[in-house]
């Protein structure tokens, strides 16, 4: 699993929910890209932690990530909105995952 924290940057999380909508309206384009990346499920939280608002992301795997294709339009516009909207903070580290079948 691939996670990371972000700090939303000033008077970005309206623009960062935007995006998050096209995402949702585009579900069909966002499974074909998690396909190519060998990925099985991809999530963002929004959180608030002292009036300063955060995003967490996280990515799971079926075997090896594959590098993201750029040559698409999705992609390249959410790397750029999350350049435009986002603060890097740091990587997660799992310590559990429970899980009930």
């Amino acid at each position: 699993m691939k996670q990371h924290l972000f700090r939303v940057r000033p008077n970005k999380l309206n623009v960062w929910l935007e995006w998050v909508t096209e995402l949702n309206n585009r579900k069909d384009e966002v499974v074909i890209t998690l396909r190519e990346e060998n990925s099985t499920r991809e999530f963002a939280t929004l959180f608030t932690i002292d009036g300063q608002s955060y995003i967490y992301m996280a990515m799971d795997f079926a075997g090896e990530p594959v590098v993201t294709n750029l040559e698409r339009e999705l992609n390249q516009t959410h790397r750029a909105k999350l350049s435009e909207c986002l603060e890097f903070v740091d990587k997660g580290e799992l310590l559990y995952d429970f899980k009930i079948e």
